[in-house]
């Protein structure tokens, strides 16, 4: 449920501002910043959206979550939106 209020408040959010969205999910194997920086560069995504949360709620060093290293792989900008954060709709 965290994954899908994150695609939600991140696809509200553009389609608001007047943007066209399309979504993308797929499943694949091996290493997730990877293949997502490596889906994007195929589709020429413009914009990557990733949730930012450590499953494990252990505490990680700078850079090692799958966020951050989707952030220095992606060929696109990235936005890192916080697995706790909720919708407009969510909030009222």
């Amino acid at each position: 449920r965290a994954r899908q209020r994150i695609a939600r408040t991140a696809i509200g959010a553009m389609r608001r501002e007047g943007f066209a969205v399309a979504v993308a999910c797929e499943v694949s194997e091996g290493d997730v910043a990877r293949a997502v920086a490596d889906r994007a560069a195929e589709l020429d995504s413009d914009l990557i959206v990733v949730g930012g949360s450590s499953r494990s709620g252990m505490r990680r060093l700078p850079g090692s979550t799958v966020a951050a290293r989707v952030t220095r792989l992606a060929p696109c900008p990235v936005i890192v939106v916080p697995v706790g954060a909720r919708s407009e709709d969510e909030s009222r």
